[in-house]
């Protein structure tokens, strides 16, 4: 059974994972957040999904909006405040050695990161 279970994620699951992420971090190239320019509810929402992708070594290196996003979502008071009333947050599978929430460092080339580690977030 595991065997196949693996085989189905290796074989479908994370190439179409991979497809979607590439868009998502294509969109959030071109303006930071979910839903245009400004934080929203939609960034909350998905921010938590990409948080346990992130956690779960899902989210590559070649993703840096992706990261950016998460970085910045990490930084706003209200994630402070939030992470501060309910502790650590752990999002690794059983077994691994993660004990504190993944960290994202930020891009290293500005240049191609700029539009989504803008000043307003």
């Amino acid at each position: 059974m595991k065997k196949t279970v693996n085989s189905t994620l290796e074989g479908f699951v994370i190439p179409d994972l991979n497809v979607k992420l590439d868009f998502l971090d294509t969109e959030l190239g071109n303006t930071g957040w979910f839903c245009g320019s400004h934080f929203s509810a939609a960034d909350i929402q998905m921010g938590f999904a990409l948080q346990v992708l992130h956690g779960r070594g899902l989210v590559g290196d070649n993703l840096l909006n992706i990261k950016a996003f998460l970085e910045a979502i990490r930084l706003r008071p209200a994630y402070q405040r939030a992470k501060e009333k309910a502790g650590l947050l752990t999002l690794s599978l059983p077994g691994k050695n993660e004990p504190q929430e993944p960290t994202v460092a930020p891009p290293v080339d500005a240049a191609n990161a700029s539009a989504s580690t803008d000043a307003s977030r």
